[in-house]
């Protein structure tokens, strides 16, 4: 009999390992096709992911993939298309109660967050309406543009009133929270084997030196979390990308002094949280604006946008720990936990050289997006390593009971199981770019454009139409990558 239950708990643990070894797998593949400007076969990747995803694994984050590669590739309606779907599935997460996720908390503690759904992040549901927005002013839709630029805006308010209410939390509400997802797991495990139940120790029962897990797991994450801890949020954590590409949206396209007042509006904000200082001459448009009473400006511009790079991606840092007991002859045998730490990726140049017309200019940083991820990132830091930790006090429980009702075969394999499904949750939208630099100029006569590296290497000759204003959208991953570019009318 216990043979046989050694090889089921085996057997589960291999499938729910798979789940995690199977989407980092596919990640991998889509980062490196991405980053080699390989748009096109990044996207099969993408797609055959999203195909192949249950409503409780990862449908929204190939979704974000692809949506990434319809954009590089100049395919607008069709990332309008797959960015609605995202759009659903985040708001089905705006919807979900405290309830529900607390019982997917309880689950993610007893196995690993990838039997769960992909759960976005306030920039993932920001950058979701940005790129909506920006499909829709590529395809000259302006309507449904400004519809979505109202949406970006909501999003941004929304996110600051959650992390508002987690930062609010304390480290001992957060400790408690997690206290009581391993008292819910026990609970269930109690439930469904009562001779486990009958022999489940109390907490000084199990040996285990609960202070030095706390401290060794804690001092692991602050070694390979410094990078993250360093970076400090922009202005009530505001992303000015979208921010400032919205300002230039309600410059170019306003049909009020209101439309003009929401321009400035948007360029104030992003001045009074980054150091560019090309919007001054973007404040000076706006005000110029609403002085002629929502008149528009005289001079016709072109902004070049510059996706820079790849952004930070999600590793785990392992801790496969036997070494917490307090005594030698205690039944846990292994203590795993895993955690999530940042990893930040390169640029693909320092700055493009621009020529149009006679003038001549070079882009420069208009948002970290590295510091957007790892501020938010940093938010819930707390709530991560609680969980962690949360899930290791669980699992050496069911390990000390499989010692009570199998003995030491069961203890064993108790531990193996536990060592296969401790995974760090490493999942994110690891297609948007280090940064965004940024270029305004006079929109030249002759209509000619040309993006040069810093080395003076031509990277694109661009024609733009005939238009009052443009945006040349550039997304480049890598150094050396071709650029994807798109103009943009306005």
């Amino acid at each position: 009999m216990r043979s046989v239950i050694s090889c089921v708990v085996l057997c589960v643990a291999l499938c729910l390992t798979g789940c995690g070894v199977q989407s980092r797998a596919k990640t991998s593949d889509f980062n490196k096709l991405y980053e080699e400007g390989q748009y096109e076969e990044a996207l099969k990747v993408a797609t055959d992911g999203a195909a192949n995803a249950t409503e409780a694994s990862d449908p929204l984050l190939w979704n974000l993939h692809a949506g990434a590669c319809y954009i590089a590739e100049d395919r607008f309606d069709n990332a309008i298309t797959i960015f609605d779907e995202a759009e659903a599935y985040c708001k089905q997460d705006d919807l979900e109660n405290d309830a529900l996720k607390g019982a997917q908390t309880a689950g993610e503690i007893l196995t690993n967050r990838y039997l769960l759904d992909y759960d976005p992040t306030q920039y993932d549901k920001t950058f979701v309406n940005y790129y909506k927005a920006l499909s829709f002013m590529a395809l000259g839709d302006f309507d449904n543009s400004r519809v979505e630029w109202n949406r970006v805006y909501e999003r941004q308010r929304m996110a600051v009133q959650e992390f508002e209410k987690e930062i609010a939390k304390t480290r001992e509400e957060i400790e408690a929270e997690a206290e009581q997802r391993v008292a819910e797991a026990q609970n269930a495990t109690e439930a469904t084997n009562a001779t486990a139940a009958e022999a489940e120790p109390d907490a000084e029962e199990t040996d285990v030196d609960m202070d030095r897990m706390v401290e060794a797991a804690k001092a692991k994450m602050d070694e390979k979390s410094e990078n993250h801890r360093a970076w400090k949020p922009y202005t009530d954590y505001v992303n000015p990308y979208p921010t400032y590409i919205g300002g230039i949206y309600w410059l170019a396209k306003g049909e009020d002094k209101g439309d003009y007042e929401k321009a400035l509006d948007n360029f104030k904000r992003v001045k009074g949280m980054t150091e560019c200082q090309l919007v001054d001459k973007d404040i000076e448009a706006a005000t110029a604006c609403l002085g002629k009473a929502g008149g528009k400006a005289a001079q016709k511009n072109v902004w070049v946008v510059f996706e820079n790079g790849m952004g930070p991606e999600l590793k785990e840092v392992r801790l496969d720990l036997p070494i917490f007991a307090v005594s030698q002859d205690s039944p846990i045998k292994t203590v795993s936990m895993a955690l999530p730490y940042m990893a930040f990726r390169n640029k693909a140049y320092d700055y493009l050289e621009i020529e149009a017309g006679k003038a001549k200019d070079r882009t420069i940083q208009l948002a970290d997006i590295d510091r957007v991820v790892a501020t938010e990132f940093d938010v819930y830091y707390d709530s991560i390593l609680a969980k962690s930790i949360a899930s290791t006090i669980t699992k050496m429980l069911t390990q000390v009971v499989a010692e009570k009702t199998l003995g030491d075969t069961g203890a064993l394999i108790m531990g193996i199981f536990n060592s296969l499904t401790t995974q760090a949750d490493t999942r994110m939208w690891t297609a948007l770019p280090k940064e965004v630099q940024v270029a305004r100029l006079p929109l030249p006569e002759d209509g000619h454009l040309l993006l040069k590296s810093p080395q003076g290497v031509v990277l694109s000759e661009i024609e733009i139409p005939d238009c009052n204003d443009c945006i040349v959208y550039v997304r480049i991953p890598k150094a050396n990558v071709p650029a994807a570019v798109a103009t943009i009318p306005l």
